[in-house]
């Protein structure tokens, strides 16, 4: 039995998963997560990026001093 997940999340997460191989950094994060963040002040601006699946160009950040 294959279990699997469906949805736009899960298609971003991916997107993000492999545009951050392409930045050569461990984690992107979308302007949304970045806007829950308890301290905003550990994002690092990626860039204004178009996303396969997403109707509008996302911000990217990604997170400085973080240990993964």
């Amino acid at each position: 039995y294959k279990r699997q997940v469906y949805g736009d999340a899960v298609n971003l997460a991916a997107r993000l998963e492999a545009l951050a191989k392409e930045k050569n950094v461990s984690l992107l994060v979308s302007e949304h997560t970045g806007a829950k963040l308890a301290d905003p002040s550990l994002l690092r601006p990626v860039g204004n990026t178009a996303v396969r699946g997403q109707r509008q160009p996302l911000d990217v950040f990604t997170l400085e001093d973080c240990i993964l």
